[in-house]
């Protein structure tokens, strides 16, 4: 232990905090971990670290339990309690308890993609079909749920069919929203990138809040 607060090399794992001189105060460093597997939002670790009285034990070896003084007042050194309740321990019994927890608090992600035709050669943009040359965009929504930590560092990829062509000339926009039927709405910005054959597109996204949804659209054109 060095005392800094923080665990790192300065520091060694404990059985007994020992031979702790008069007046001394030590920080004590408590490390937990938290199962990932069936964990969600809000689900709660708790923890106690009792402090006991102890004395004439060895280094490394615990001693014995302090007791007080019992009876009037002697003529030698008298031990009186005078520690306070706390955590699952009483008052005035040589031992002092603190709480801690840990909450489970973690981005909730779903992703869905959708598509839908925006034009074709014979019909325009009145009910197009999907036939060659008609252009189909697709919308992919990352949403965040509701009491959720913020996503940081989000970024999508997705591989255009071999079937299609990647529009180039309208590129890839980001950080739009979407309606009811969850279409990306025109209100997204030029972003991301785009390489190989097929076409993979990379498009990184500003950080997701909680019951937020940020979208990444692109287009293609039937072969």
């Amino acid at each position: 232990m060095n005392d800094d607060g923080a665990l790192d090399a300065g520091d060694q794992l404990i059985t007994y905090l020992d031979e702790v001189p008069a007046d001394a105060t030590l920080r004590v460093l408590v490390v937990a971990d938290i199962p990932l597997a069936g964990r969600v939002n809000d689900d709660v670790a708790a923890f106690t670290l009792t402090a006991e009285a102890r004395e004439a034990g060895g280094a490394g070896s615990l001693g014995a339990a302090v007791t007080q003084t019992s009876g009037a007042n002697t003529s030698g050194v008298d031990t009186v309690f005078v520690d306070g309740a706390g955590a699952g321990d009483g008052s005035r019994d040589a031992r002092f308890g603190v709480a801690g927890s840990y909450t489970v608090f973690a981005a909730s992600l779903v992703v869905t993609k959708v598509s839908r035709l925006i034009s074709d050669p014979v019909n325009g943009t009145t009910n197009p079909k999907a036939i060659p040359d008609a252009v189909v965009e697709y919308c992919i929504a990352v949403s965040n749920g509701a009491s959720s930590a913020t996503a940081t560092n989000v970024v999508v990829t997705d591989t255009v069919p071999g079937d299609l062509a990647f529009d180039t000339t309208f590129g890839i926009r980001i950080n739009g929203t979407v309606n009811g039927s969850g279409e990306c709405l025109a209100d997204g910005t030029a972003g991301g990138s785009f390489a190989g054959n097929p076409v993979t597109i990379t498009a990184p996204l500003p950080d997701v809040a909680a019951n937020q949804t940020r979208t990444v659209y692109f287009r293609a054109t039937i072969q």
